[in-house]
């Protein structure tokens, strides 16, 4: 065997080359599965919608989202929204939503925390207060729809 500048065998240095080409191309792998790792988390992330009671659009800070299939909103501003009351029971880690005469209570657990604030299923609590909830596709949108007011 003919010897290189380093004193290393040409069959030796073939050897390395391929290995090191073996790593490259591992190395690569990885980066790509990272990438596309990283695609799918940023597809599975809160898409943020609009949302709509009465026809007129509420603006909540955070925004209203979807996650994991359901949509969320913050809970004594869409209680408002809808003409309730909140009580919130910090020991029980729960709220009373009142409407009239009839409550409903809603888990923390039931709903997610965002910025420091808890934020409901829309379609559990429109409907638990006798509204009609619906999903515009089309607009990204949750349309709530409030009962009629006691004594009317």
């Amino acid at each position: 065997m003919k010897d290189l500048a380093g004193g290393f065998p040409i069959a030796i240095m073939g050897l390395c080359h391929r290995y090191v080409g073996e790593v490259t191309i591992m190395r690569t792998m990885l980066i790509l599965v990272g990438c596309l790792l990283s695609v799918g988390m940023v597809a599975a992330a809160d898409e943020i919608v609009s949302v709509y009671v009465d026809g007129k659009q509420v603006a909540f800070k955070p925004d209203a989202r979807v996650r994991d299939g359901k949509a969320y909103a913050p809970l004594r501003e869409t209680s408002e929204a809808l003409g309730s009351e909140v009580q919130w029971n910090a020991q029980a880690q729960l709220a009373v939503i009142c409407r009239g005469s009839a409550c409903v209570p809603i888990k923390k657990s039931d709903g997610i925390i965002v910025n420091n604030q808890l934020l409901v299923p829309l379609r559990v609590l429109g409907e638990a207060l006798g509204a009609k909830v619906a999903w515009d596709a089309a607009g990204r949108a949750v349309r709530i729809t409030s009962p009629p007011k006691f004594g009317h």
